[in-house]
């Protein structure tokens, strides 16, 4: 594995996967674009973005549910597996073990 794949596998392991959650209640949109940019995850970012604008003149029909709480799940569930797959792939188990992976000197 080369350093800057390792180095990107790290960058996206050492990701909380609490925070992603608590910020997309926050404010969606924004969670998922500062989450996307860290693990540069596009797919992440424009699915909830699409699933948002598809749900907007459904919004009549359902209430609001595909918009307001099925874009952010969708934006959550694509990051939170890329943290997770990029843990397994590393071989540590939480983002502490992946930041003393980022700044250990030894591979």
């Amino acid at each position: 594995m080369s350093d800057y794949l390792r180095y990107k596998l790290i960058q996206s392991a050492k990701t909380r996967v609490w925070a992603i959650i608590l910020l997309h209640l926050i404010c969606s949109p924004l969670g998922s674009a500062v989450y996307s940019s860290k693990q540069n995850n596009w797919p992440a970012f424009l699915a909830g973005t699409g699933l948002f604008v598809v749900g907007l003149p459904l919004m009549i029909f359902d209430l609001g549910i595909t918009a307001f709480i099925l874009a952010p799940a969708a934006s959550i569930l694509i990051l939170a597996n890329k943290a997770t797959e990029s843990r397994r792939q590393l071989g540590v188990y939480g983002p502490e073990q992946a930041e003393a992976l980022l700044y250990s000197k030894e591979s």
